[in-house]
């Protein structure tokens, strides 16, 4: 992959991720509040920040090992896990959208930019998830 590739990928990952990231990070200081104040009796609307920095975190992990994937030649995280943590991530977009209001149209494009830059860079990737599929099937048939 050129250098300029990179470069634009980088971009695309920084205007898409860096609010959601920002978010991500100002929540973990939340988390153990909330945590305790459903332990001391508070309802399950206490656990809605502890899930989406969950599933949050999950799908971010998941972006950033796709996004690595894309530069290399070999991948280095299966298809599999890959589909687990994008799907995470669209759970916790779905879930961000529905706790900021639906109503409100920073909060679509605030959740929908990551899920629109993970869908890119599966398309850029298509290659790679083939490859893991046929090494998968290989891997079945030498057992056999």
């Amino acid at each position: 992959m050129h250098k300029l590739h990179r470069a634009i990928l980088l971009f695309e990952a920084i205007i898409c991720f860096g609010p959601v990231t920002y978010m991500w990070l100002l929540s973990l200081i939340g988390v153990p509040l909330l945590l305790v104040a459903f332990i001391n009796g508070g309802g399950l609307e206490s656990l809605t920040v502890p899930a989406l920095t969950i599933f949050g975190g999950l799908g971010l992990f998941g972006a950033a090992a796709l996004l690595i994937s894309l530069g290399e030649a070999e991948p280095s995280i299966s298809a599999r896990k890959l589909k687990v943590y994008f799907g995470s991530g669209c759970i916790a977009s779905m879930m961000g959208i529905a706790f900021f209001g639906i109503n409100e149209p920073y909060s679509w494009a605030l959740f929908l930019l990551p899920v629109a830059a993970n869908l890119h860079w599966i398309y850029l990737g298509r290659s790679f998830f083939k490859l893991t599929a046929n090494t998968r099937l290989q891997a079945d048939a030498s057992r056999r």
